[in-house]
């Protein structure tokens, strides 16, 4: 099965002590926030936990990729970085601690903050391996390394469990319904034998089985049929678009979510997301923008949380149509402010290469609010300033007047 594609920027906080010292703590996860309409899960608690000391939420996706199987996973990727200081390292540093700061006092209250989020972590997951249908547990510490894993089996379709072989990120449950993995590692940082880096990721995955085990296409014209009243209400404005990338030789592609500011600035990208089977970076995309000025905030955001809500209803009722959907986005949007960011909500897809894709997707820049439908035949590809386009042909952009 294909999994979500779940890309990864590094965030980071400033914290205020008690001291009123302020400090960098660096986690990786993508901010996503957990909608209301998810049901209560195992690691509720344990996230509003993790949250609470980093103010980091989980990516939480659903979907059908296939075989009647409608998959909801709950994930957060985890980072930490020490910082090095040339006074204590030897070497001037690519990452500077907060200016004015010292660095030994900064990197240990990450430490503490790490310690305490594991801490919270292995308490969770220590209590669910007792309840477990099979449950394993592995750390090693040797020389200034540390690993740790956990690979649990909360329900099963049959029994005895099936488990594949052991790798960093545990084992893998084929069978199961409801599982939890859990890895971190540590390690020394390329160059500096003093300080550490650490990474891992904390994953929470339920499978459902409906229609018999039977999968059917999704009914884009009856789905599309329920949000068009909202995208024709009063105050949101429309244009339609052509963006082509066929010449990919000239205008090289980027692999990942479509931030125009933060990433790359190619003209020609890829945008790669959940089970876009064809490898081809070529493809046609049409479409329109709905869109609602910023200084119309409270309008814009009535009409996002109104889609949004009526996509949830639509594959909450027809669970059996393939689909993926993030949860959050429409909280999160409209942050990025720059270049333009567009990023896909619901992705609908067909393993028939000729059969069109369908996306609907959250975007913002300085101007306007945007609900972005597009049909895509190959690959989905967007180009930067895709905002201010009507349309783009491998390099040649007409701009909206």
């Amino acid at each position: 099965m294909n999994q979500p594609v779940v890309i990864n920027i590094i965030q980071i906080y400033k914290i205020q002590s008690i001291m009123k010292r302020t400090i960098i703590i660096i986690f990786s996860a993508v901010m996503v926030i957990s909608a209301s309409a998810q049901n209560v899960m195992p690691l509720d608690g344990m996230f509003k936990q993790i949250q609470k000391e980093t103010h980091l939420c989980p990516y939480i996706t659903k979907g059908n990729y296939g075989g009647g199987k409608v998959q909801t996973s709950y994930r957060m990727d985890l980072g930490f970085m020490e910082f090095c200081s040339e006074k204590i390292c030897g070497h001037k540093p690519s990452l500077q601690a907060p200016k004015g700061k010292d660095v030994e006092a900064v990197n240990e209250i990450q430490r503490n903050v790490l310690k305490k989020v594991i801490g919270i972590i292995r308490y969770t997951l220590d209590a669910l391996s007792e309840k477990a249908e099979e449950s394993y547990h592995f750390e090693k510490h040797s020389k200034g390394t540390d690993s740790i894993s956990y690979s649990i089996c909360l329900k099963n379709k049959i029994l005895p469990v099936l488990k594949s072989n052991y790798t960093f990120r545990g084992y893998y449950f084929p069978d199961a319904t409801e599982t939890i993995t859990f890895y971190f590692n540590t390690g020394k940082k390329k160059g500096c034998n003093v300080h550490r880096n650490g990474f891992g990721s904390l994953e929470y995955n339920k499978i459902e089985t409906v229609n018999n085990g039977k999968t059917i296409d999704f009914n884009w014209q009856a789905f599309f049929q329920t949000i068009m009243p909202e995208l024709k209400k009063k105050g949101v404005k429309s244009r339609k678009f052509r963006w082509v990338c066929s010449d990919v030789e000239t205008h090289p592609v980027y692999a990942g979510p479509i931030y125009g500011d933060t990433l790359s600035l190619y003209d020609c990208r890829e945008g790669v997301f959940v089970n876009d089977t064809t490898t081809s970076y070529k493809g046609e995309t049409v479409g329109t923008m709905y869109y609602v000025p910023r200084k119309n905030w409270k309008v814009a955001q009535v009409l996002i949380n109104h889609v949004d809500s009526l996509i949830q209803k639509y594959i909450d009722q027809h669970p059996e149509q393939r689909y993926s959907y993030i949860y959050g986005i429409n909280e999160t949007y409209s942050h990025n402010v720059g270049d333009g960011h567009l990023q896909p909500v619901l992705n609908i897809w067909d393993y028939r290469l000729e059969s069109p894709k369908y996306k609907i997707s959250y975007g913002s820049d300085k101007e306007n609010l945007y609900i972005v439908v597009t049909t895509t035949k190959g690959g989905f590809s967007v180009p930067k300033g895709w905002s201010k386009l009507k349309s783009f042909i491998n390099g040649k952009k007409i701009y909206i007047k």
